[in-house]
């Protein structure tokens, strides 16, 4: 979604105390009917803990800083993101971040089937990096990928990805990925350490955090989401990082998470995955085996 349409949609709340209709902010929502995979390897491993995996990230490179979305490709973005932090889960080489214009570009030209407006489903950005892999952003000559903007990002659209870097790719596929259907998949995927794509019809208009972090949904978006942690003790909940940037949110914090994001209850986290069913685990870009260590895990 464009910010100016995001600040002018939020300014407009107090006065019509409604919302006309949802907010598209690149997530086309699409109710998947398969599964994938099961979690049967890792069955039972969150319950009563606490997971986060934006701890492994900051050890390794510092603060985790979301970047903000210029276009209608929050799935896109975070895809990229998720792939960033799953490389530091798993303690995978890192060279650069995920280049996402590619992976929105990829999807729309290579996989989906409708073009019609902007944005893309869940289920499109997983099949692509599957499919077609992971670039970086950084220089293929003679392409300079680096820079992340809306302009890049819709001249990548208008171009689709060249031969060329599609077989660059390839080299790096996403391995695999799984379907996240209810919260007891989506806990012991995070405590596997496995970054989720979460895709919902679930606003946050009061973005301002309670006093244990939480944020309470209101309003409707077509939105994705990193789902980066989860608690499930006293008050059951995930954490929520938003692709609207470090600026986005306020108030107090639950276990130190990264600026931009909100812990929400568990019960609006699995209605969102039940009604939706397009919400992915990024679970290994190459083969490491099972992990048997979680440091991350309290």
């Amino acid at each position: 979604m464009l910010r100016r349409d995001f600040l002018a949609g939020v300014v407009s709340l107090p006065f019509t105390g409604s919302i006309l209709k949802p907010f598209h902010h690149g997530w086309i929502p699409g109710y998947q009917h398969y599964s994938l995979c099961s979690f049967t390897d890792y069955k039972g491993l969150g319950k009563d803990k606490i997971a986060c995996l934006w701890n492994p990230w900051e050890i390794i490179h510092g603060s985790w800083i979301m970047p903000s979305q210029e276009w209608y490709d929050c799935v896109s973005v975070v895809a990229g993101c998720a792939l960033d932090m799953l490389t530091a889960t798993q303690n995978q080489p890192y060279r650069a971040k995920a280049n996402s214009d590619m992976i929105y570009a990829g999807a729309r030209n290579h996989i989906a089937d409708d073009k019609t407006k902007p944005g893309i489903r869940g289920i499109d950005a997983v099949k692509w990096l599957t499919k077609y892999g992971v670039l970086l952003r950084t220089k293929y000559t003679p392409y300079d990928l680096t820079k992340y903007s809306e302009r890049t990002c819709r001249y990548w659209d208008r171009r689709g990805v060249p031969e060329s870097l599609r077989k660059v790719a390839k080299q790096t596929p996403l391995l695999k990925y799984i379907h996240i259907k209810d919260w007891e998949q989506c806990r012991n995927a995070i405590a596997s350490g496995h970054p989720i794509i979460f895709n919902a019809a679930m606003g946050m208009q009061n973005s301002r955090r309670d006093r244990d972090g939480f944020c309470i949904p209101h309003g409707k978006w077509y939105h994705s989401w990193l789902l980066a942690g989860v608690d499930d003790g006293k008050r059951p909940g995930a954490c929520l990082i938003n692709p609207h940037g470090s600026q986005w949110g306020s108030g107090p914090k639950r276990h130190n998470n990264p600026n931009g994001s909100v812990w929400v209850d568990k019960r609006y986290i699995e209605d969102q995955l039940k009604n939706f069913r397009d919400s992915y685990a990024l679970c290994s870009i190459k083969e490491t085996g099972k992990r048997q260590f979680f440091p991350w895990l309290k």
